[in-house]
């Protein structure tokens, strides 16, 4: 049912509350766990006389924070390993909630496991709230574990 599982992760361990409840179902259900983590676009700044101009990095100039993000789902990945669980790791560039819907359609995963903090009011407005633009803009079921207060 579930052989393609994506677990989008932020770096922070506030969103790794969902790995033991993926490690429970990935190794139940011989699932492929694909750890995930958008990186946003870095800027040079510079300033003319007149104003501020702001050029993308190149993609080598990107290649370090890459590597690095990489590296922190590898980590992460390290306490999933089972032998029934597929792991795979993947990162991209750009706004975390459009790649996130982006890359489950072009892989076509089961399902995207996510934690929310499940914030309200401003800090919901602040946050983008990604969870919920991948709820609702995308087409694959979501699994949401909630973030203990």
């Amino acid at each position: 049912m579930y052989e393609k599982m994506l677990v989008p992760l932020d770096g922070s361990e506030e969103k790794e509350v969902i790995i033991p409840y993926i490690k429970e179902l990935a190794s139940r259900l011989n699932t492929e766990v694909i750890l995930f983590r958008v990186v946003e676009q870095e800027y040079k700044f510079y300033e003319g006389a007149d104003d501020f101009s702001h050029i993308p990095f190149s993609e080598k100039e990107m290649q370090p924070i890459r590597v690095n993000a990489k590296r922190y789902l590898e980590e992460v990945g390290s306490t999933l390993k089972d032998k029934r669980i597929t792991l795979r790791y993947e990162v991209r560039v750009g706004s975390p909630a459009r790649e996130i819907v982006k890359f489950a359609e072009e892989i076509g995963v089961d399902i995207v496991a996510m934690s929310t903090s499940a914030r309200s009011g401003i800090s919901h407005y602040a946050s983008g709230s990604i969870v919920d633009k991948v709820v609702h803009d995308g087409n694959t079921p979501v699994f949401l574990v909630r973030i203990p207060k």
